[in-house]
């Protein structure tokens, strides 16, 4: 997981082969989307985050992850498109 502060919000996020996650915080606020291919089996963080955070998983398609990635000017957002060898 990593973090970063872009625009008054705090942002942690992982992006790896089995999909990928994307926390924004702002005051009281809070979002958590998660790509649809994600393996929620293999990372117990995001179910984790959901339930600390009380907020709802958002599923969404890697382009649109791509662009909040590329939104809060994360270079590795790249890396969404990358899948696991089968």
């Amino acid at each position: 997981m990593k973090k970063k502060q872009q625009f008054g919000k705090e942002i942690n996020y992982n992006i790896a082969d089995r999909g990928s996650w994307l926390h924004i915080k702002e005051g009281n606020w809070s979002w958590l989307y998660v790509t649809k291919d994600f393996d929620f089996q293999s990372n117990n963080t995001v179910t984790n985050l959901s339930k600390e955070l009380k907020v709802e998983i958002t599923n969404i398609s890697r382009k649109n992850m791509f662009d909040l990635l590329n939104h809060f000017n994360i270079k590795e957002s790249k890396n969404v498109f990358n899948k696991q060898s089968v």
